[in-house]
């Protein structure tokens, strides 16, 4: 939480694991990059980013970029959003300014105009029919081999979620705090690899560990 009187402050966030970001409505900007903002293991209402205050009310301007925010998030603006991911919706009041590309966007979020998201980019069909769309929100929602801190695998894409997501960013690598792993990159060259020096007869296993 940050004091009120602190209206000039700007946040930085980088290569960290921080709880909810609570700041005033002035507070300049707080950014978030290649880190994890836990907002689940608290209060029931809580937010991931808000104002301090009531949860109802939004924050200041934030940016993400390869990040993964657990909970909602409350902001007046959205400036810029990149290969992130969210898992509680996103209430941005200022949605004629900023993008957000690249990321999961819960179903029911209001944000700046957003561009390769998903699961936007598979329901951009006119002819699917609402049982259709329904199947596809509920199938493209991020998986994790876990949710809470203290296990190794925390906030790590799990071995089910949608290819959507596991290589949806920019590059092809998976959305959120671990995109700059390139895993799905690193998977394909070992295959190919694999292909080519193993001994005629064998198959190759690939063992994910955390």
């Amino acid at each position: 939480d940050i004091a009120a009187d602190d209206l000039s402050l700007e946040i930085d966030v980088e290569s960290s694991i921080v709880g909810p970001i609570r700041v005033p409505l002035e507070c300049e900007l707080v950014a978030v990059r290649r880190s994890i903002v836990d907002g689940l293991e608290r209060l029931a209402g809580a937010a991931a980013y808000a104002r301090t205050g009531t949860d109802g009310e939004s924050a200041g301007p934030i940016t993400v970029i390869e990040s993964t925010i657990l909970g909602p998030v409350h902001a007046r603006r959205m400036p810029y959003a990149s290969e992130a991911i969210f898992t509680g919706v996103v209430r941005v009041e200022r949605t004629q300014e900023g993008c957000v590309r690249f990321s999961y966007v819960p179903p029911g979020s209001t944000t700046p105009r957003r561009y390769h998201c998903q699961p936007d980019l598979v329901l951009d069909d006119d002819t699917l029919t609402p049982i259709q769309r329904a199947r596809i929100e509920a199938r493209l929602r991020p998986s994790f081999t876990s949710v809470h801190f203290h296990d190794p695998g925390y906030t790590q894409l799990g071995h089910h979620c949608p290819p959507e997501l596991r290589e949806g960013a920019e590059s092809g690598a998976e959305m959120g705090v671990w995109s700059s792993l390139r895993n799905p990159q690193r998977e394909t060259n070992l295959r190919i690899r694999l292909a080519e020096y193993l001994p005629f007869g064998l198959e190759p296993v690939l063992i994910h560990v955390t």
